[in-house]
């Protein structure tokens, strides 16, 4: 969307674009093929494009980091890790806990408060309350 909207580069161009293709020291996008591979459109196609540094860092950041972003998101949303590794289409769950398991929130929290329910429900029962195993 951002080579489209700030580059002016055809869905064509953006499509073949490599990381090759875009300078970001120099902030500069020289498109030298379109999809499927063929020539430019036209002979002024190949010409460089300048932009500006922050539009250079925003397209700087990998595609591929997106699917963590997609990844965070369902994370965040509270799916488990099955639902997260379908999603990801992972080998294994596995997979899904070492590269996104520091994500998913701390269970300490959980852990006390189902240990907090089950000590509500013993005291609630006649038979168990006050009782001391």
């Amino acid at each position: 969307m951002l080579l489209g909207a700030f580059v002016g580069l055809r869905l064509a161009e953006v499509a073949a674009l490599r990381v090759s293709d875009i300078d970001f020291m120099r902030g500069v996008v020289s498109p030298t093929t379109q999809y499927p591979t063929r020539p430019l459109k036209s002979g002024t196609s190949p010409t460089p494009i300048p932009i500006p540094s922050n539009l250079a860092l925003m397209l700087s950041v990998r595609f591929h980091d997106l699917r963590h972003y997609f990844a965070s998101l369902l994370i965040a949303a509270g799916l488990d890790v099955k639902v997260v590794q379908a999603r990801l289409r992972h080998a294994s769950a596995m997979t899904t806990l070492n590269t996104y398991g520091h994500m998913w929130p701390d269970k300490d929290e959980s852990s006390r408060a189902a240990v907090a329910v089950a000590l509500a429900a013993r005291e609630d029962n006649p038979r168990t309350k006050g009782v001391v195993d």
